[in-house]
This record gives structure tokens, sequence and C-alpha cells, in this order.
């Protein structure tokens, strides 16, 4: 049985480090989820495959890869803008684990109702 790690555990950090820092505690096994800042897709997928050869293992969850645009994920908004967002979130996930070989993309289904970020207040 394998047990992933995710690097959401681990705020603050580089994408990268904590690729490091995961692989080390499940012995190459890691989850892919947010909170990351933004990397262009050709830069993840060059330096997953990079891990990859280092015999780490991935599988992808929910917000990932970062978006250059903050959002909140949601399938069943209504919001024409964000189903775009929700939509590209997704094709990009898909073809990062087509990319790498990850048989797994999991996700939740979102809200409801629709919600909104918070401010720096937490508002």
């Amino acid at each position: 049985m394998n047990a992933y790690i995710s690097t959401s555990c681990f705020p603050n950090t580089t994408l990268f480090d904590n690729i490091n820092i995961c692989s080390e505690i499940t012995e190459g096994f890691v989850e892919l989820s947010a909170p990351h800042p933004f990397i262009e897709i050709k830069n993840i997928i060059k330096m997953l495959l990079n891990f990859k050869k280092k015999n780490i293992n991935f599988t992808l969850h929910n917000y990932f890869p970062p978006q250059k645009e903050d959002f909140i994920l949601n399938f069943s908004t209504s919001i024409p803008k964000n189903k775009n967002l929700n939509k590209k979130l997704i094709e990009e996930s898909l073809e990062i684990c087509k990319q790498i070989s990850s048989p797994v993309y999991g996700v939740h289904p979102g809200y409801l109702y629709e919600s909104s970020k918070k401010n720096e207040n937490g508002l």
C-alpha cells in the first residue's frame, strides 16, 4: 500500500522544496495540491519529470496546478467566467497527469452555492 502526503502540508515553501520534503516522508509518494504560487504548466511538467527520474510518484488533488488568476474551484458554479476557470484548471491537471503518467486526479465536486475569496482581514 502507498500513502501519499500532500504538498499542502508545508505552507510558505516552494513547490520544489515541498516535493523533496514529502517524498522523504513517504519514500517517494507525493500528492500535489494547493496552495502554491503560480508556475507555468510547462515548467511544472519539466520539474515533475525530473522528480520522476528519481522514482518520485505523484497524484494530483483539487486546486493544482496553481493558477495565475486565483479563484474558488466549484464545478456547480453558474458564473460563466468561473466555469471557464474551472475548465482550464481541470484541463491543465489532466495534461500534467498524462505527462507524468499519474492515473489519478482527485477533485471535490464544488459547493451548493457560490462562494467568494476572503480578503486580507479574513472577511
